[in-house]
């Protein structure tokens, strides 16, 4: 909803309708502000490093968990974490550029923004993997995380890959 929303208010502006892009962006500006502001969603890791959802932690962990690991497109095995955490940085690369308060409201989001945005695209060593998902070999990244299938890993969305490289 956030990469859509994100979109519109692009795509307004862009068309010179200047009240729905600022509609669209002041909606998202509360919505992602909304997210960000919540500490039951995204937690830190600790054995592979980086974030993950808390809705594929174990139940009664913390709070989110669900205890299906599967949950949310099997985020909390580090699976999409370029495609879902890239909408938010998209989303918040669009406040930062189109809303008036957007530089302002990039700074107060920035600690959990770079938390998102350096799991899967960080690019010096620090306490996350260097380009957990970008494999600079094959020239692409991979989506499948920790998860092993029988056909080998996979990239099923270059799009979307794209997408959260853009918004980082």
């Amino acid at each position: 909803e956030l990469g859509r929303l994100a979109r519109l208010a692009i795509a307004c502006a862009d068309a010179g309708a200047s009240t729905a892009a600022a509609s669209a962006v002041n909606s998202l500006a509360a919505r992602l502000g909304t997210w960000l502001g919540r500490d039951d969603v995204v937690g830190v890791d600790a054995t592979w490093g980086g974030a993950a959802a808390r809705s594929g932690y174990p139940l009664k962990s913390t709070r989110g968990a669900t205890g299906d690991p599967f949950a949310d497109f099997g985020n909390a095995l580090f699976s999409d974490h370029h495609f879902q955490f890239g909408y938010y940085a998209y989303a918040a690369a669009t406040v930062a550029a189109r809303h008036p308060d957007g530089p302002a409201l990039l700074e107060a989001w920035r600690p959990r923004l770079d938390a998102l945005v350096f799991d899967y695209a960080s690019y010096e060593a620090s306490s996350y993997p260097m380009s957990r998902h970008k494999d600079w070999y094959d020239g692409h990244s991979w989506a499948t995380g920790l998860v092993a299938y029988e056909t080998g890993k996979s990239q099923e969305s270059s799009s979307e890959a794209a997408h959260g490289y853009l918004g980082a």
